[in-house]
């Protein structure tokens, strides 16, 4: 944990660090809680403190000052984690619930080279009703290798 908040430390390993906390917050929510959204409810307090450190990292992570052009794998990453936590609002009191925000994220992780947000893209236009782009990004989730996008293109 204290590589985590070193500052020198290699951003690319905290990335997969916080993807890894991020995922067992969401084990262990899935089997307590009622719905996909909302404010996870964390009673571990050494998993809390985790998420403290977790949250913010991405964050700042994901808004590099001035933005690289092209993003480097680590920072598409970290901008589709946070559109993660904007479109599950999981931890409110650091990022709002904001599925339009999560949408602009997930597409610029996608367009970023972080191919498993092509799904998410895709499932966000089917909710629109918009089939066509849907069809699109799930068939450019196939060609990245996300198999999530696979079952839809069949």
């Amino acid at each position: 944990m204290p590589s985590m908040q070193d500052p020198s430390f290699d951003p690319a390993r905290k990335v997969h660090w916080c993807r890894d906390i991020f995922l067992l917050v969401d084990r262990l929510n899935q089997s307590t809680a009622e719905s996909p959204t909302g404010p996870v409810r964390i009673e571990d307090p050494q998993l809390l403190r985790l998420t403290q450190i977790a949250v913010p990292t991405i964050l700042a992570i994901a808004s590099p000052q001035p933005p690289p052009n092209p993003a480097p794998p680590h920072i598409a990453e970290a901008i589709y984690l946070r559109a993660t936590l904007e479109s599950s609002g999981a931890f409110p009191e650091d990022v709002p619930l904001n599925p339009r925000i999560a949408f602009r994220d997930y597409e610029q992780a996608a367009r970023s080279g972080f191919a498993q947000a092509w799904f998410k893209l895709g499932r966000d236009y089917e909710g629109f009703g918009d089939d066509k782009h849907a069809r699109t990004c799930f068939e450019r989730g196939v060609k990245a290798g996300v198999e999530s996008c696979l079952y839809v293109c069949i």
